[in-house]
This record gives structure tokens, C-alpha cells and sequence, in this order.
């Protein structure tokens, strides 16, 4: 309707020129001026009428005809900023964090890599979720938001059904390892790891020196006997042993009542890169007639030899320094 008038005045415009002359003209151009200014005047009130409340409010500006923004809103004002999701800083997590807080409860009990403690309700990191896992923190904690997470040194006890299978000692940050870790296990292994904010950093490979590979394996061959795979035993011998101690067969049934044979004690009396001598503490046992078990002490020395980077007993005696019968 704006057009169809502000066309018609100039239409009128011409018509005025034609019959009046300048004048007319003059005062044509005044009256169109103001239909324009009316027109244009109500235009931002027009386009937020035909946009709707959402509508970006506008300026019009009356040199170049170009419509500018006023502000940079683009929402209803009665209506809140969404707070965009940022990811957790521990990108492992796998958990969000929403305007800076913590996600509700319920989100972080959906992930199985968050597990909640049994004695505090604390939330602890889980690198490896198992069906039946259960845990305990004994130690500090940390609120964030809604949850509660394992914070500063403790101990973490891990179970499987009921029944424990791992201890870990060491420092939790907002709920995951940092730091360096003692593990205990069920068989009574001993591990250590060390941990960046819920990310194992691996350690070095230990050095071990000969005397400690030699010690090992000498400890290996008693624990062949113990578990009776004398053949693994027998191999560990070298040639002057295995004649000193008689063939396979004999050997072999010189410990068929055995029960138990482990070494304690070991202090190194010399070492070099392929030889090693050392004392040891050996404790024996055997069953006897009438169901009883027989203890018996030795103290020793051994001999091993590094062939091919595996140790082999070259020498060993041994003195008898106590025996008695279990009770």
C-alpha cells in the first residue's frame, strides 16, 4: 500500500509540472517529502509487527536506503542464553561439564567409567568396567557440583562379588589416579604404576642386575620342586651338578615325599656379569610315616653361572642346622 501511494505522488509530481509549472512542481516535492517521512518512519515498528517478537529491530537509514542492525540479538530477550557443553578437562572421562558445573548424578552414574564408592558415595574412576565390581575409598573427597569424588591419598579397595581383589594406594584428583600407585592383589603380587590425572604413564623398564636374575632363578628351582616338575628342576643344573646330585630317575625320587622347598636369605657374597655366589636359608619339608611333616633347616652357598643369558646352579652345598616335626 506505502508503494502504490509514494508512486502516486510522483505520478501527480509530473502531472503538477505539466500544468503549473515550476511552482506546482515546488510544492508537489514538499508533499511528497512528507509522505515519504511518514512512510518511513513507521518502518521498524511495520517489520517487527510482520516478523513477530523475535524479530531483529532495525534502523532505517534515510541516505543509502539500507536497512542496519540496532544490537546483535537474535533470540526473544525474555528468553536465556543456551550455556554451550564443555567437555570435561580429563578428555578420558567420557563426562560433560555443563556451565562450568558438574553433570546431575544420574548422567554420571550412567557411565560405567565412573564408579560410586560403597563407605562415602564418592564417584572414582574406572579404566577397566567389569560386571560385579564394587569399591571402597577410604580418604578424602571432593564436592563438585551434585557429586562427590575421591580426593587427595587413601586407599582404594577393589571386589568382584563380593570378594576383594585389588588395594591401590596412592593420591586421587577429582576422583582419578595422580600420581604414583602401590597395587596389591589378590594372590599377594606387588605392582606400582604411575598415573596423570586418570592416564597411566608407562615407567621405565627396570634395570635388573645379575645377581638379582641369578637370585631369581634359584628361587624358580625350588619353587620346580615344590610344585614337583622336576624336569624343569633337573634343567637347571649344569653337567657337574647333574653328577653330583645323580641321573634324572634318582634325583626325581629323592624328593617324593617333598612338600614344600624355599629359600630365604640370600646375601651376595660376589657377582660379576656371568657368576654369582651367594648364602641362602633353605626350609624343607617332608612327609613322613604317619601323616606328620618334617621340617628341616639348611644354611648354603650356591654358585650360578650366566649362560646365554639364562642362570644355571654350577655349585651348591648345604650344612643341616635344625629339624623338628610340625605340630
Amino acid at each position: 500500500m506505502r508503494v502504490t501511494k509514494i508512486i502516486s505522488c510522483i505520478m501527480l509530481i509530473i502531472f503538477a509540472a505539466t500544468l503549473g509549472g515550476c511552482s506546482a512542481v515546488k510544492n508537489a516535492l514538499k508533499n511528497v517529502g512528507k509522505s515519504i517521512g511518514k512512510t518511513v518512519s513507521k518502518t521498524p515498528k511495520v517489520v517487527k509487527e510482520e516478523l513477530g517478537e523475535r524479530a531483529v529491530e532495525v534502523a532505517y537509514d534515510t541516505v543509502t536506503g539500507n536497512n542496519q542492525p540496532t544490537n546483535n540479538r537474535t533470540t526473544n530477550p525474555t528468553t536465556p542464553a543456551r550455556t554451550p557443553t564443555k567437555p570435561n578437562r580429563l578428555a578420558g572421562a567420557g563426562v560433560a561439564m555443563v556451565g562450568g558445573a558438574a553433570v546431575t548424578e544420574e548422567l554420571l552414574s550412567d557411565d560405567r567409567h565412573w564408579i560410586k564408592d560403597t563407605a562415602q558415595g564418592a564417584y572414582v574412576w574406572n579404566p577397566e568396567p567389569q560386571d560385579g565390581e564394587s569399591v571402597r575409598w577410604d580418604g578424602g573427597t571432593v564436592r563438585d557440583g551434585n557429586n562427590l569424588y575421591a580426593q587427595g591419598n587413601g586407599r582404594l579397595t577393589w571386589s568382584k562379588n563380593g570378594q576383594v581383589i585389588q588395594v591401590d594406594e596412592g593420591t586421587f584428583e577429582h576422583g582419578k589416579h595422580h600420581g604414583k600407585f602401590k597395587h596389591t592383589f589378590k594372590s599377594g603380587n606387588v605392582d606400582y604404576s604411575n598415573w596423570n590425572h586418570g592416564e597411566e604413564i608407562p615407567l621405565p623398564a627396570p634395570v635388573i642386575s645379575p645377581e638379582d636374575k641369578a637370585q631369581q632363578a634359584f628361587i624358580d628351582y625350588h619353587r620346580a620342586i615344590t610344585e614337583k616338575n622336576y624336569v624343569q628342576a633337573y634343567a637347571t643344573l649344569m653337567p657337574e651338578q647333574k653328577e653330583r646330585v645323580g641321573d634324572f630317575n634318582s634325583y626325581s625320587a629323592g624328593y617324593s615325599n617333598t612338600l614344600s622347598s624355599e629359600v630365604s636369605k640370600l646375601s651376595t657374597v660376589s657377582a660379576s656379569d656371568n657368576s654369582v655366589t651367594f648364602n641362602y636359608e633353605l626350609t624343607a619339608r617332608d612327609k613322613v610315616q604317619g601323616n606328620k611333616v618334617k621340617v628341616q633347616k639348611f644354611n648354603g652357598q650356591v654358585t650360578m653361572v650366566n649362560i646365554g643369558g639364562n642362570w644355571f646352579i654350577d655349585y651348591a652345598k648345604s650344612a643341616k642346622v635344625d629339624e623338628f616335626f610340625e605340630r
